[in-house]
């Protein structure tokens, strides 16, 4: 496994031995030719849908509930999701936010190591839904790169921003040449609790969500757009969940925002 060092001389593993054994199990990274290259794990237990329901049990869903709850996890079309946290346990939440750019880290030199660019990338960008910005400058601190020497930015768009940071890149004309790489970063298990298994409307959130971590590595040049929009449709928070982002003293400049949008 990988040795990079923390900035206190830490190996990745000493803070988060566990990580050893989920990046054991990384496979090979899918490349589509030069274009896009992906890597992704994880980095926690598979949860499937007996399992789900028996948690949900355990946790005090009624009995007279478990029929439908069943049916309610089925319906979801979920057969699996991953979980590095469990209900019942508490949330260290620096920890979780430490070990999440520590995984970050760990598929960053990944995905850098199958594109050739051990040298270093141009621009990273992370993207989740809750996290704080301050992970995208721990990813590359943990990978042994310097942060003032790489684009950074964060999208904070739900399930929406690695898709639409891709299509930023693509759009920018200053990136064409750029080694970029979009790191999705989910640990979503961590925003259960234990009220999210005690009723089957209610335990369609861990059906649905569970942790994710994805990187892709690509060159804009080999791409070409022939239509592009990113469309923001409010729609008065139909999930709600606790963000760990400030965004209130970010400056607005409506200038800057892309004509795609």
């Amino acid at each position: 496994y990988f040795m990079s060092r923390h900035s206190s001389g830490e190996s990745f593993h000493l803070s988060h031995p566990e990580l050893i054994r989920y990046q054991s199990e990384l496979g090979e990274p899918v490349k589509l030719g030069e274009a896009l290259t992906l890597v992704g794990h994880a980095f926690a237990d598979p949860i499937d849908n007996q399992t789900l329901l028996q948690m949900a049990i355990d946790q005090g869903l009624p009995h007279s509930d478990i029929e439908t709850a069943r049916r309610v996890i089925s319906t979801t079309g979920f057969t699996n999701r991953y979980f590095s946290r469990y209900p019942e346990q508490e949330l260290d939440l620096e920890n979780a936010i430490d070990r999440t750019a520590t995984i970050g880290a760990i598929l960053l030199k990944e995905i850098m190591k199958a594109n050739g660019w051990e040298d270093g990338i141009d621009v990273f960008i992370d993207t989740s839904a809750f996290l704080p910005t301050s992970v995208n400058q721990s990813v590359l601190e943990k990978a042994g790169l310097n942060p003032d020497h790489i684009f950074k930015r964060s999208y904070r768009y739900a399930c929406a921003g690695a898709v639409s940071a891709f299509i930023d890149c693509l759009s920018d004309s200053s990136f064409q040449d750029a080694r970029v790489v979009i790191a999705a970063l989910e640990p979503l298990s961590l925003v259960l609790c234990r009220d999210h298994f005690l009723s089957p409307e209610s335990l369609t959130i861990p059906s649905i969500f569970g942790d994710a971590n994805t990187l892709m590595a690509f060159n804009p040049k080999h791409f070409h757009l022939e239509t592009k929009r990113v469309l923001i449709q409010p729609d008065g928070g139909v999930i709600k969940l606790q963000t760990h982002y400030d965004f209130k003293n970010t400056p607005s400049n409506p200038e800057t925002i892309p004509s795609h949008y």
